[in-house]
């Protein structure tokens, strides 16, 4: 599940040694990089979290161009191709019943683009897919963003000697994580800076996609700077090490109290997405809930949820297919540039 804008350039000549591919999850702070090397038995060998400077934050053509530098620049590795997410809000999704007379997918999805967004249809490059369910009609799934921001994007990044062969966005992309965690039905949440993403998963296909969800983790770590009155990026490192495990200490402590309100959120939510997939009596119920993206990085989060829903709750683990070798330990936050660069961006 991909965009349809493609590159048109050709592959810029490289080295033989070294080759990779690279995954980029473009997210509104930051950008993660993760490279792979192009195997039938890949390695991920580097991965890295970079902060957009102040004044390209909310541009995602400046973004773009600021991380191929970086990667031109300072990769030991050869990139022959990246594999890109935009962020959610960059983004829309509609999913609606098809009609039994609709029999052409694609035309039903130009269809539903014509109707939300008029003559501006023909400004966005989309995505779309069809699931079945039990008993229900057939459901067409529909993801698209700006032509003009996607040709900039993958322009940028040629010009910096690193095509771009494929963007993708939320939920696409978690289906592509799913797939890459392994088999089974799983709920996949993408907990983001402002928002949250959830999707559900069968066989590599996202059934069911809730792509804005009002969690909103910058306000527990603004909570947390305040009480503590440390800095943003010493919250987070005491999130990561210290979590919201009970009795972990007088940090751990503050790190609860500043998250219990986006805890029970994050609760809430999972909640109503279970009773949904219940109710629609979807064909599979998820064996388990995967929690990526920044917010994943709470240490204790997965076993309150877990122990509060009944059903296993885990951080997203790095790609099945593939050995982590990077000097950077896993995080959760890389789980869609992981997965982007191990699978060449298909599901």
């Amino acid at each position: 599940m991909k965009l349809t804008f493609r590159s048109t350039e050709p592959p810029l000549p490289t080295a033989t040694t070294a080759a990779c591919g690279a995954g980029m999850d473009f997210g509104s702070q930051s950008a993660k990089v993760v490279l792979a090397t192009a195997s039938t038995s890949p390695r991920i060998v580097a991965a890295c979290r970079l902060v957009y400077p102040a004044e390209i934050v909310g541009d995602p053509i400046k973004q773009a161009a600021f991380v191929a530098e970086w990667v031109d620049q300072w990769s030991a590795a050869t990139v022959r191709k990246a594999h890109c997410a935009l962020p959610l809000s960059l983004t829309d999704y509609e999913a609606t019943d098809l009609a039994p007379s609709q029999t052409d997918p694609e035309q039903a999805a130009a269809e539903k683009l014509g109707q939300v967004l008029g003559g501006g249809a023909a400004q966005v490059t989309a995505d779309h897919w069809v699931t079945s369910c039990p008993d229900r009609p057939q459901r067409l799934h529909v993801l698209w963003a700006s032509r003009d921001l996607a040709a900039g994007v993958t322009r940028e990044m040629v010009r910096r000697r690193l095509p771009c062969r494929s963007l993708s966005a939320s939920p696409a992309t978690l289906g592509i994580v799913a797939t890459a965690s392994g088999e089974g039905a799983r709920l996949i949440v993408d907990l983001g800076v402002n928002s949250a993403a959830f999707a559900f998963v069968e066989s590599g296909v996202v059934t069911y996609a809730r792509p804005r969800v009002a969690i909103r983790t910058s306000e527990a770590l603004a909570t947390l700077t305040a009480l503590l009155g440390v800095s943003p990026w010493a919250a987070e490192t005491m999130v990561a090490e210290w979590g919201c495990i009970p009795g972990g200490g007088p940090i751990a402590d503050s790190v609860q109290k500043s998250f219990a309100p986006w805890l029970r959120s994050l609760r809430f939510e999972l909640q109503r997405t279970l009773g949904y997939l219940d109710g629609v009596g979807s064909s599979a119920h998820p064996t388990e809930v995967l929690l990526c993206g920044g917010g994943a990085e709470l240490r204790g989060a997965d076993r309150w949820l877990s122990e509060q829903l009944g059903l296993t709750v885990k951080t997203c683990p790095p790609p099945a297919a593939a050995e982590w070798h990077a000097a950077e330990p896993y995080s959760p936050v890389f789980a869609t540039a992981a997965a982007l660069a191990v699978s060449g961006g298909s599901a």
